[in-house]
């Protein structure tokens, strides 16, 4: 048995195995594959590697290593909305931050006309959030960027042109 440890707290363990794909014995090199939890927070960790030891060989403990978890940048698309509307048409953009590996983003966008914010949504739980833009909005420049969380970095959607006919 070998115990993967991320400061200190084990977070995976796994059995060894020799490289003829047999439980591992004394004298035989092995491997252990190991999966790090996608729960590990973002920050530097230090790992360090424990096997048991069985009654052929005696156990040991690796020396200390830097493992960074980095934050991950999203996709915010704009899937849904209407880029051409009517002057006195709701002026709506339907925005959506993509999950990574099933950790779904949370937070909010904010959305910006010509350059100057000009309204503020939250995510809901599945990462979409829908903004309104004020009526007065004319045909204009639209840029949105997720702000991100503890997870997502920061993130914008491509700029796309508000047709208000």
């Amino acid at each position: 048995m070998v115990e993967l440890r991320a400061d200190g707290v084990t977070v995976a363990t796994g059995e060894l195995v020799a490289s003829d794909g047999e439980a591992s014995t004394g004298g035989v090199t092995a491997s252990v594959r190991l999966t790090l939890p996608a729960g590990l927070a973002v920050g530097t960790h230090e790992l360090v590697a424990v096997y048991a030891g069985n009654d052929a060989v005696a156990g040991s403990t690796s020396q200390p290593s830097s493992y960074i978890v980095a934050t991950v940048r999203p996709a915010v698309r704009t899937d849904g909305t209407d880029w051409s509307v009517g002057h006195r048409d709701a002026k709506v953009i339907s925005v959506q931050v993509v999950a990574v590996a099933g950790v779904v983003p949370t937070g909010s966008v904010d959305v910006y006309v010509n350059g100057s914010r000009r309204a503020t949504g939250t995510l809901d739980t599945s990462g979409t959030a829908t903004v309104t833009l004020p009526t007065s909005t004319r045909t204009a420049l639209v840029t949105i960027r997720y702000t991100g969380d503890a997870t997502y970095s920061s993130s914008l959607a491509l700029p796309r042109i508000l047709w208000v006919r």
